[in-house]
């Protein structure tokens, strides 16, 4: 697991508890790729050494029907 932090492992602690179906790998892998993608980013809440929050936040491309505008 080169690369991981603390940070990740807790991240990705308060992910397997928002969603018990993943599995260790795939929550690493889960803030891996939106710690490292172009249009993706995790914004964490943290109280003391403790994660308490996180926003998964992604850019969207996609066709919209009616919309005049695309970022």
């Amino acid at each position: 697991m080169d690369g991981i932090t603390k940070d990740f492992i807790k991240t990705a602690k308060l992910m397997k508890q928002l969603w018990p179906q993943l599995t260790d790998k795939e929550a690493i892998d889960e803030v891996k790729r939106y710690t490292n993608g172009k249009n993706t980013a995790i914004f964490t809440e943290v109280e003391g050494d403790t994660i308490v929050g996180l926003a998964l936040c992604s850019l969207r491309f996609d066709y919209v029907e009616g919309c005049k505008y695309s970022p």
